[in-house]
C-alpha cells in the first residue's frame, strides 16, 4: 500500500517524542479540516504505525521508532493510488535512519572544525556504538551528497535569495563549509533540520504534498 510521507513539526526532541508516542499521551494532528491526498474535510483517520530504525543527535538508536500512519477514505472522489499518509517527525529524512542533526554534526566537524573524517568519526564513535551505527567513510560521503543535493533543491527552487552565493561556490568543500555555517548562524532558524521544515513549509507543505529539502519522500520516488 503505497504511503504518501509528510513532515510534522514538532518541538519535542526524538526521544521525548519516543517516549510520548509509545506511551499514548502525545496529541497528533487529526486531518479533520483537509485531507493531504484527496483534501476534503473529515476524511483521514488513524491508521497505525509502522516502526523503523532511528538515531538521534545524541547518538540514541532506536530499532523501533514509530512512525503514525493515516488512511485517505476518498471523500474527494478522485482517482488515487495512493490513499495512506505518515508523519515523518521534521528531524528524520525518508528512508535515512541518521537524523538530521546527527548527519550535520559530523559535517559541522569536518568542515568547520577542520578535522579529518577519521577524527570526525573517532569522536562520534565515544558516545555511540559504532557496530550498531555503522558510520564509516562511505556513510560520511553520503552525508555530502545528501547535502549537496539539498542544495540543488534550494538553488532549483530559487529559496532563499541569500545563499544563492554559497550555493554557486565552485569549490565543493568550500560550499559545504559555507552551507554548515550558515544553517548555524541565522537567527530565525534553530537547526539544520527546522531549515529543512521551513522550506517544506514554503513549497506548501502537506496540502501540496510538497517536497523536502533534504532526502526523498515515497510521493517521489520512481
Amino acid at each position: 500500500m503505497p504511503i504518501i510521507q509528510i513532515i510534522h513539526k514538532t518541538s519535542l526532541s526524538l526521544t521525548k517524542y519516543y517516549v510520548k508516542v509509545n506511551r499514548g499521551d502525545y496529541e497528533f494532528p487529526d486531518f479533520s479540516d483537509y485531507c493531504p491526498i484527496c483534501s476534503s474535510a473529515n476524511c483521514a483517520r488513524f491508521h497505525g504505525y509502522y516502526y523503523r530504525p532511528v538515531v538521534t543527535k545524541e547518538g540514541i538508536y532506536y530499532k523501533d521508532f514509530p512512525i503514525r500512519r493515516y488512511k485517505c477514505r476518498n471523500k474527494g472522489n478522485k482517482r488515487l493510488k495512493q490513499v495512506t499518509f505518515s508523519l515523518l517527525p521534521h528531524e528524520l529524512l525518508p528512508y535515512v535512519k541518521y537524523s538530521v542533526e546527527f548527519i550535520f554534526k559530523i559535517l559541522f566537524d569536518i568542515y568547520v572544525h577542520d578535522m579529518s573524517e577519521k577524527s570526525a568519526l573517532d569522536i562520534i564513535s565515544q558516545f555511540c556504538d559504532e557496530d550498531i551505527l555503522c558510520i564509516s567513510p562511505i556513510t560520511v560521503y553520503n552525508f555530502k551528497y545528501l547535502v549537496l543535493k539539498g542544495m540543488n533543491n534550494l538553488c532549483i527552487s530559487g529559496f532563499p535569495d541569500e545563499i544563492k552565493k554559497i550555493i554557486n561556490t565552485p569549490d565543493i568543500f568550500k560550499r559545504l563549509r559555507l552551507f554548515v555555517l550558515y544553517l548555524y548562524s541565522i537567527n530565525h532558524i534553530r537547526s539544520p533540520s527546522d531549515y529543512g521544515y521551513n522550506f517544506y513549509i514554503n513549497q506548501g507543505g502537506y496540502k501540496t504534498n510538497s517536497p523536502f529539502l533534504l532526502g526523498t519522500p515515497s510521493q517521489f520516488r520512481n
